[in-house]
Protein backbone atom coordinates (compact mmCIF):
# COMPACT_ATOMS: atom_id res chain seq x y z
CA UNK A 1 0.00 0.00 0.00
CA UNK A 2 2.94 2.14 0.62
CA UNK A 3 4.10 2.01 -2.87
CA UNK A 4 0.56 2.93 -4.35
CA UNK A 5 0.24 5.95 -1.67
CA UNK A 6 3.26 6.82 -3.34
CA UNK A 7 2.49 6.45 -6.90
CA UNK A 8 -0.90 9.00 -5.53
CA UNK A 9 1.33 11.47 -4.95
CA UNK A 10 3.15 11.29 -8.04
CA UNK A 11 0.14 11.15 -9.91
CA UNK A 12 -1.07 14.18 -7.90
CA UNK A 13 1.97 16.17 -8.67
CA UNK A 14 1.78 15.51 -12.37
CA UNK A 15 -1.75 17.06 -13.08
CA UNK A 16 -0.31 20.13 -10.81
CA UNK A 17 1.88 20.56 -13.04
CA UNK A 18 0.45 19.69 -16.60
CA UNK A 19 -2.98 21.79 -15.54
CA UNK A 20 -1.62 25.10 -16.85
CA UNK A 21 -0.81 23.69 -20.50
CA UNK A 22 -3.99 21.23 -20.72
CA UNK A 23 -6.68 22.24 -18.03
CA UNK A 24 -7.36 18.88 -16.37
CA UNK A 25 -8.90 20.76 -13.49
CA UNK A 26 -10.11 23.66 -12.15
CA UNK A 27 -8.10 25.71 -10.43
CA UNK A 28 -10.18 26.24 -7.19
CA UNK A 29 -9.67 22.02 -6.89
CA UNK A 30 -6.17 21.85 -7.02
CA UNK A 31 -6.24 22.11 -3.05
CA UNK A 32 -8.95 19.27 -2.73
CA UNK A 33 -7.57 16.78 -5.52
CA UNK A 34 -6.94 14.15 -2.96
CA UNK A 35 -10.63 14.78 -0.66
CA UNK A 36 -12.42 15.26 -4.28
CA UNK A 37 -11.23 13.30 -6.72
CA UNK A 38 -8.96 10.76 -5.36
CA UNK A 39 -10.93 9.63 -3.01
CA UNK A 40 -13.67 9.59 -5.01
CA UNK A 41 -12.06 7.45 -7.56
CA UNK A 42 -10.99 4.93 -4.97
CA UNK A 43 -14.65 4.31 -3.55
CA UNK A 44 -15.14 2.49 -6.68
CA UNK A 45 -12.29 0.09 -6.06
CA UNK A 46 -14.16 -1.98 -3.94
CA UNK A 47 -16.99 -2.83 -6.43
CA UNK A 48 -14.21 -3.77 -9.01
CA UNK A 49 -13.86 -7.91 -8.55
CA UNK A 50 -11.36 -10.21 -9.86
CA UNK A 51 -9.12 -9.70 -12.77
CA UNK A 52 -11.61 -8.01 -14.51
CA UNK A 53 -11.59 -5.88 -17.89
CA UNK A 54 -12.48 -2.17 -17.13
CA UNK A 55 -13.33 0.91 -19.57
CA UNK A 56 -13.54 3.88 -18.09
CA UNK A 57 -15.16 6.16 -20.72
CA UNK A 58 -14.37 9.95 -21.13
CA UNK A 59 -10.89 9.43 -19.06
CA UNK A 60 -10.30 13.36 -19.57
CA UNK A 61 -7.74 13.62 -15.76
CA UNK A 62 -7.34 10.31 -15.08
CA UNK A 63 -10.36 9.82 -12.29
CA UNK A 64 -10.67 7.47 -11.91
CA UNK A 65 -8.96 4.93 -14.01
CA UNK A 66 -5.34 5.84 -12.95
CA UNK A 67 -5.92 5.67 -9.04
CA UNK A 68 -7.99 2.46 -10.25
CA UNK A 69 -5.02 1.02 -12.17
CA UNK A 70 -2.80 1.20 -9.44
CA UNK A 71 -5.10 -0.21 -6.97
CA UNK A 72 -5.97 -2.57 -8.38
CA UNK A 73 -2.73 -3.86 -10.36
CA UNK A 74 -4.65 -7.52 -11.13
CA UNK A 75 -7.20 -5.89 -13.72
CA UNK A 76 -6.78 -4.43 -16.81
CA UNK A 77 -7.84 -0.96 -17.89
CA UNK A 78 -8.51 1.26 -20.88
CA UNK A 79 -8.98 4.61 -20.86
CA UNK A 80 -11.32 6.49 -23.68
CA UNK A 81 -10.20 9.88 -24.19
CA UNK A 82 -11.62 11.82 -27.45
CA UNK A 83 -9.17 15.01 -26.98
CA UNK A 84 -4.78 14.55 -27.62
CA UNK A 85 -3.46 16.45 -25.37
CA UNK A 86 -5.51 14.63 -22.82
CA UNK A 87 -4.39 11.05 -23.86
CA UNK A 88 -0.71 12.30 -23.84
CA UNK A 89 -1.10 13.52 -20.50
CA UNK A 90 -2.56 10.01 -19.69
CA UNK A 91 -0.09 8.47 -21.36
CA UNK A 92 2.52 10.28 -19.42
CA UNK A 93 1.54 9.50 -16.34
CA UNK A 94 1.34 5.50 -16.95
CA UNK A 95 4.71 5.83 -17.86
CA UNK A 96 5.87 8.28 -14.81
CA UNK A 97 4.48 5.60 -11.98
CA UNK A 98 5.19 2.40 -14.24
CA UNK A 99 1.52 1.57 -14.63
CA UNK A 100 1.69 -1.64 -16.90
CA UNK A 101 -2.43 -2.78 -16.32
CA UNK A 102 -3.61 0.57 -18.55
CA UNK A 103 -3.85 1.16 -22.46
CA UNK A 104 -4.56 4.90 -23.35
CA UNK A 105 -6.95 5.05 -26.35
CA UNK A 106 -7.50 8.19 -28.21
CA UNK A 107 -10.59 7.88 -29.90
CA UNK A 108 -14.85 8.90 -29.14
CA UNK A 109 -16.42 5.68 -27.65
CA UNK A 110 -19.63 6.77 -30.05
CA UNK A 111 -18.22 5.78 -32.78
CA UNK A 112 -17.27 1.90 -34.08
CA UNK A 113 -14.93 0.55 -31.77
CA UNK A 114 -14.22 -2.60 -33.73
CA UNK A 115 -11.89 -4.47 -31.34
CA UNK A 116 -13.17 -3.01 -28.45
CA UNK A 117 -16.74 -3.52 -29.43
CA UNK A 118 -18.25 -5.79 -26.28
CA UNK A 119 -15.27 -6.24 -24.39
CA UNK A 120 -15.44 -5.29 -21.05
CA UNK A 121 -16.70 -6.72 -18.04
CA UNK A 122 -17.23 -3.16 -16.42
CA UNK A 123 -17.48 0.33 -17.76
CA UNK A 124 -16.94 3.16 -15.25
CA UNK A 125 -17.29 7.00 -15.26
CA UNK A 126 -17.17 10.01 -13.68
CA UNK A 127 -17.65 12.15 -16.77
CA UNK A 128 -21.25 11.71 -17.41
CA UNK A 129 -23.96 13.40 -15.48
CA UNK A 130 -26.86 11.61 -16.88
CA UNK A 131 -27.08 7.32 -15.87
CA UNK A 132 -28.89 6.89 -19.16
CA UNK A 133 -26.24 9.19 -21.17
CA UNK A 134 -23.86 7.30 -19.74
CA UNK A 135 -25.30 3.43 -20.06
CA UNK A 136 -26.42 4.82 -23.78
CA UNK A 137 -22.58 5.04 -24.53
CA UNK A 138 -21.40 1.97 -21.93
CA UNK A 139 -23.36 -0.94 -23.84
CA UNK A 140 -21.18 -0.62 -27.27
CA UNK A 141 -17.86 -1.43 -24.94
CA UNK A 142 -19.91 -3.94 -22.53
CA UNK A 143 -20.00 -7.87 -22.36
CA UNK A 144 -23.41 -9.51 -21.76
CA UNK A 145 -24.24 -9.72 -17.83
CA UNK A 146 -21.52 -6.91 -17.87
CA UNK A 147 -21.13 -4.01 -14.85
CA UNK A 148 -21.92 -0.57 -14.75
CA UNK A 149 -20.12 2.04 -12.03
CA UNK A 150 -21.32 5.24 -12.55
CA UNK A 151 -20.76 8.24 -9.84
CA UNK A 152 -24.28 9.26 -9.29
CA UNK A 153 -27.57 7.58 -7.81
CA UNK A 154 -29.31 5.25 -10.21
CA UNK A 155 -32.73 6.43 -10.06
CA UNK A 156 -35.90 4.29 -10.28
CA UNK A 157 -37.24 6.52 -13.51
CA UNK A 158 -33.75 5.98 -14.94
CA UNK A 159 -33.61 2.02 -14.88
CA UNK A 160 -37.32 1.70 -16.57
CA UNK A 161 -35.85 4.23 -19.44
CA UNK A 162 -32.78 1.89 -19.97
CA UNK A 163 -34.70 -1.39 -19.95
CA UNK A 164 -36.87 0.38 -22.52
CA UNK A 165 -34.70 2.49 -24.38
CA UNK A 166 -32.26 -0.36 -24.72
CA UNK A 167 -33.99 -3.81 -24.58
CA UNK A 168 -32.03 -4.43 -21.61
CA UNK A 169 -32.29 -5.41 -17.99
CA UNK A 170 -30.85 -3.66 -15.28
CA UNK A 171 -30.35 -5.69 -12.17
CA UNK A 172 -28.38 -6.02 -8.69
CA UNK A 173 -28.53 -1.80 -8.28
CA UNK A 174 -26.57 -0.96 -5.81
CA UNK A 175 -26.21 2.76 -4.77
CA UNK A 176 -23.14 3.13 -2.91
CA UNK A 177 -22.73 5.84 -0.17
CA UNK A 178 -19.85 6.86 1.20
CA UNK A 179 -18.22 10.09 3.05
CA UNK A 180 -15.37 11.61 1.65
CA UNK A 181 -12.48 13.05 4.70
CA UNK A 182 -14.31 16.21 4.71
CA UNK A 183 -17.57 15.08 5.32
CA UNK A 184 -19.06 14.86 2.04
CA UNK A 185 -21.62 12.53 0.77
CA UNK A 186 -21.27 10.87 -2.20
CA UNK A 187 -23.16 8.00 -3.48
CA UNK A 188 -21.69 5.62 -6.74
CA UNK A 189 -24.23 3.14 -8.25
CA UNK A 190 -23.18 -0.60 -9.29
CA UNK A 191 -25.58 -2.76 -11.18
CA UNK A 192 -25.32 -5.67 -13.72
CA UNK A 193 -26.90 -4.79 -17.83
CA UNK A 194 -27.96 -8.12 -18.90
Amino acid sequence: MAEAESLFEVYIEEIIKWNSRVNLVSRNDIPFLKERHLQDSLAAASKISGKSIVADIGSGNGFPVIPLSIAKPDCQFHAFESREKRTIFLDHVCRKCGIKNLKVHNVRVEKEMGEFSKFADIVISRAFKENVQFVESALSLLKKEGQVITFNTLLNNEIEEIEKKHKVKVKNVDNYVYNLDNGQKRTLSSFIIS
